[in-house]
């Protein structure tokens, strides 16, 4: 009788990470040998707390990679990830692989305003980090009221300051 043991189930070595935005990011790790039969399964977590064996995985993956979306902004995340062998039968997680998601929008701040004429008035603030893709919307009014997420900006600027014109005298 000739006796072939089947191989190892074994977690990929590492985890790494790309495209990190504030609400999302790609894991990626490399196919361990020989390569699982029936994909990967990860988890992840805002607290480092390994899983053990019994943990429910977050989702599973036919590839070496997937996308996580819906994270939360500038928040530390961890993240496992194991094979699944023949039978559906799992590695042991993966090392921990670790990344921080950006900060959401923030606020412009040192807002400052000067008037040039009686109907003109230049408004400027301090650029934040990372800078807007879209740039900046402003909003001027004569009235006191703050405008909310559905108020219609008075104008777009990829600059940090804007000359506001027509204004009444």
């Amino acid at each position: 009788l000739t006796f072939t043991t089947a191989p190892a189930c074994n977690p990929p070595a590492s985890v790494g990470f790309s495209t990190i935005t504030h609400n999302s990011a790609y894991a990626a790790w490399p196919a361990p040998v020989p390569a699982p039969t029936e994909g990967y399964e990860y988890y992840y977590s805002d607290v480092p707390t390994p899983p053990t064996s019994g943990t429910t995985p977050t989702g599973s993956s036919t590839l070496s990679f997937v996308g996580l979306t819906g994270l939360a902004s500038a928040t530390t995340y961890y993240v496992w990830v194991r094979a699944v062998c023949c039978e559906g039968e799992p590695s042991p997680w993966s090392v921990m692989g670790t990344f921080t998601t950006l900060p959401g929008c923030l606020t412009p701040s040192g807002l400052s305003a000067s008037a040039t004429s009686w109907s003109t008035a230049d408004v400027s603030w301090a650029a934040v980090v990372p800078a807007p893709s879209g740039g900046y919307d402003y909003y001027y009014s004569t009235d006191a009221t703050a405008p909310t997420s559905g108020t219609t900006p008075s104008g777009s600027t990829t600059s940090t300051s804007v000359s506001l014109t027509g204004l009444a005298g």
